[in-house]
Order: structure tokens, then sequence, then C-alpha cells
């Protein structure tokens, strides 16, 4: 994916983010005009519930993740045809056909050779560097997004002067930039193969489940919250586990 393409994804996912945040922040709370009116009701539990679950760290975190997964896929697609094209034409090449007339002549082997070589290793860690460099970005870029929508529309429902806001954006900003490199990074390694891909999946699940440990939800907070967090980050982990066993077993041995 261009540079172009990375940037407005960001942007538009980061905005959105942001933005459904702090609605649904102003829907949840009773002393919110908008929440005035729900509160009580079923929706107003629901919308406090789902408040609880993407204000938070692990979903912001998880947020840089999928913009760095989002910015690569396009880019893995590409790769991935294009590998399969290239083995097919190795498959088919002159060097396949000298080597079935040639037993045991090298010509044989020579485009296996090619293709695991030094210069195939050295292209894989090229394009897995500049994936992570995409990554990266558009973690950064989706989370300085998601900070502005959201301090935008709370002045707007809370009728406040968006100034007032501004020393808080600035250091959620830096804290995007920080954080936001790392996990976006991690985002974009969640396809790769081996232990690499399988530690990218766990990042979020097991973020939140330590979230749950460190800094557990209040006392008046919904029971909902942390059953919900628990259980989708026992299945995140479970299903991210059983895919490594199955790709590791299906990997054929050298």
């Amino acid at each position: 994916m261009k540079i172009g393409g990375i940037v407005a994804g960001a942007l538009v996912l980061g905005s959105g983010f942001g933005a459904a945040v702090s609605l649904l922040n102003a829907v949840s709370s009773s002393y919110a005009a908008i929440g005035s009116r729900i509160a009580g009701t079923g929706w107003a539990a629901a919308a406090e519930v789902a408040s609880l679950l993407l204000d938070s760290g692990w979903a912001w975190a998880g947020l840089a993740v999928a913009a760095g997964w989002s910015a690569t896929a396009r880019t893995a697609g590409v790769r991935a045809a294009a590998r399969g094209t290239a083995t097919a034409r190795t498959a088919g090449g002159p060097a396949a056909t000298h080597g079935t007339d040639t037993a045991g002549d090298p010509a044989a082997t020579r485009g296996t050779d090619t293709a695991s070589g030094p210069a195939a290793t050295r292209g894989a860690g090229t394009a897995g560097g500049r994936a992570m460099a995409r990554g990266a970005v558009a973690g950064v870029l989706t989370l300085i997004a998601a900070t502005a929508a959201y301090y935008c529309l709370d002045s707007v429902l809370r009728d406040e002067p968006l100034s007032w806001y501004w020393p808080e954006t600035v250091r959620w900003w830096v804290a995007s930039v920080l954080f936001g490199t790392p996990l976006g990074a991690v985002g974009a390694s969640i396809r790769r193969p081996g232990l690499a891909g399988l530690l990218a999946k766990l990042t979020v699940p097991v973020g939140a489940a330590v979230q749950m440990v460190v800094l557990p939800p209040r006392e008046s907070d919904l029971i909902a919250t942390p059953l919900v967090v628990w259980a989708a980050a026992a299945m995140a982990i479970g299903f991210s586990v059983v895919w490594f066993v199955r790709t590791a077993a299906r990997r054929p041995t050298p």
C-alpha cells in the first residue's frame, strides 16, 4: 500500500474510533445532555459497557495494532501472489527440465537453491522491515487522529471551548508517537509465520488480560465489562495458539 493510502486509511480509522468513543461516553453518562434522555434504560447500560470497553488502554492499543495490520494487508496479498507465480515459474522452467534430463546434476536443484539462498533471505528481511515501518507510521497516525477526533467531539458535546482540551491533547499525541510506533509494527507482523506472528497476535489479548489484573474495573462499573474482556481475551489467545500449532505442523521440515 502506498503512503497516501496508509495516511488516508489511518485518518479515517482513527477519526471514526475517537468520535465513537467520545459519543459513547456522552450517551452512557446521565450527566450529559444526550445520556440524560436514556438514563436508566437498557440502551444506557449497553452504551456504558461499550464505553468502558472502548475507552480503555488495551482498546486504544488494539486500534494501533489494527492500523498496522491494515496498512500491510494489500502488500501481504501481493507478495503471496508473487511467491506463487515465482514457484510455478521455477517448477516449469529450464532448470527444472534440465534437472529431469540429467539425474543428480546440480542444475536440478539450482532453482531451489536460488529461492532459498542468502539473496532471498535478504529480500524477505528487507520486505519485512518495510512492512513494519509502514505499520508503525499507520499506528502513530491512527492514534493521533483518534485523539484529535475524541477531544474535538468532546468539546462539541459538552459545549466547552476546544482550547480547554489542548494540553491534554498534546500529551496524548506524544503518547501516540511513543506507543503507536511499536504497536503499529506489531500489527504489521501479525501475518508473519512462526513465533513472531504468534507473539504479535497475542499482544492485544494478553495486554487486555494484564490490564484487568493490574488496573481492575471500579466497583461501580458494570460486572459485564470484565467478563466480556476475559472471555474475548481467552478466545483470542486460544485461536492464536491453535493457529500456531497447525501452521507449525504443516510447515515442511528441512
